[in-house]
């Protein structure tokens, strides 16, 4: 008698997926997965809860997002709290109850650790659906100012600075950044339609006129 041996080949797949995470009192750091009450996706919220949930980005220098896509607890009587902070002791974005979306929440630029912090409060008569809202992260441009630091020909009281057809003019100019200037470039527009690279610039026009200059970081 012959036998048969059939082989069956398996193939083992790992999915790494965001975690979810229910209202609760504790601090996490993610930038994914969805948020909900303390019912989780399908459940409703308990009565007299008081959690004090904070969500922190991964990295630093991000900023947390919460877009909630829906919204619902009893008005005036279970209320979503919202800190732009990692504590409530951080600026209040707003309380939130019955069908008041609270929407799109994000960390502000002034915020230094990206959290956000949700407090919820309900009361000992009834429950509903709660909530839901998305996770992520952002890291925002940072705000950068440039500045001339140095002039030759000097300018004149009015900013102006006055020379002859091809006289030379020398600028040296820097910037001021919200975050970091490492790897910053700089470019001169000298409003005649030419542009000169780095943080010092000299050049000259032909042609007489009054021409604005801008330094581009």
């Amino acid at each position: 008698m012959k036998q048969f041996l059939t082989l069956f080949s398996l193939v083992f797949s790992s999915i790494l997926l965001a975690q979810d995470v229910n209202m609760q009192t504790a601090t996490v750091n993610q930038c994914g997965g969805t948020f909900y009450d303390s019912g989780g996706e399908f459940g409703n919220y308990s009565d007299n809860e008081n959690f004090v949930l904070t969500i922190c980005p991964e990295n630093a220098g991000q900023k947390i997002q919460l877009n909630f896509t829906s919204f619902s607890t009893q008005l005036n009587q279970d209320i979503l709290s919202i800190f732009n902070g990692d504590s409530t002791a951080e600026p209040l974005f707003g309380d939130f109850s019955g069908g008041m979306n609270p929407g799109l929440v994000e960390a502000t630029q002034d915020n230094t650790s990206g959290c956000i912090t949700i407090q919820f409060v309900s009361n000992g008569s009834g429950n509903i659906d709660g909530w839901e809202a998305d996770i992520s992260c952002l890291t925002p441009c940072q705000t950068i100012n440039s500045q001339i630091d140095s002039a030759s020909p000097a300018p004149n009281g009015d900013g102006y600075i006055r020379v002859c057809p091809n006289e030379d003019i020398t600028l040296t100019g820097g910037g001021t950044f919200s975050v970091d200037g490492t790897g910053a470039t700089y470019e001169w527009d000298l409003g005649d339609g030419n542009t000169v690279s780095g943080q010092t610039a000299t050049f000259s026009y032909a042609t007489p006129g009054v021409y604005i200059v801008n330094l581009n970081i």
